[in-house]
């Protein structure tokens, strides 16, 4: 769920440049809860692993008992969306509108930005950024290595620890431990 926040709000420039460029008509004319429903959508589709035809779907059924009138509408949009992610040509990443609205950044900052790093700087810098953060914990007791172990490899976590520090770690699977003993009694603590 926190992604489903999270990631439209991250590529929100470029969630409604898409839904601008699928739609026959002007996006001021919509209601803006509408318009975050597509964004929301159309996230779904581009950055999750969710089934188009159930983001689709799921779309309309919600669209429908919220805003009927928009229920052919959005049919239309996110439909002509998922026919084009298969053919969907590469960026040019040539202006700083084109940067923009690809990473989701005002083009203030992208020019502002752009005057202190090289464009290859300015890149991974933007992608950085909206990277989905990871979380760190740490281990506040050293007697519980072979505890961890066993629970990295009983639910299958892919772990990475910090260079140089072995107390501190990530998993690909946080909430399995944020639910488990060893986090519940203070043994390991998410780092800041």
């Amino acid at each position: 769920i926190t992604d489903l926040v999270n990631g439209p709000i991250r590529y929100s420039l470029k969630l409604k440049d898409i839904f601008i460029n699928n739609l026959n008509g002007d996006l001021k004319t919509l209601n803006k809860l509408y318009v975050e429903i597509i964004k929301i959508a159309i996230y779904e589709i581009f950055y999750t692993k969710k089934a188009n035809y159930a983001v689709v779907n799921l779309t309309v059924d919600l669209v429908k008992s919220k805003f009927p009138k928009y229920t052919a509408l959005t049919n239309g949009v996110l439909r002509n969306i998922v026919r084009g992610t298969e053919k969907v040509k590469p960026i040019l990443l040539d202006t700083s509108q084109s940067i923009s609205v690809e990473y989701s950044y005002p083009k203030w900052l992208i020019d502002k930005w752009a005057k202190t790093f090289s464009k290859n700087d300015l890149l991974n810098l933007l992608n950085w950024n909206n990277s989905i953060p990871k979380v760190w914990f740490r281990i506040r007791d050293n007697n519980i290595s072979n505890n961890l172990n066993t629970i990295f490899k009983e639910y299958d976590l892919e772990v990475d620890y910090c260079a140089g520090f072995n107390d501190f770690f990530t998993v690909n699977k946080p909430s399995l431990l944020i639910n488990n003993s060893l986090f519940n009694d203070g043994r390991i603590t998410i780092q800041s």
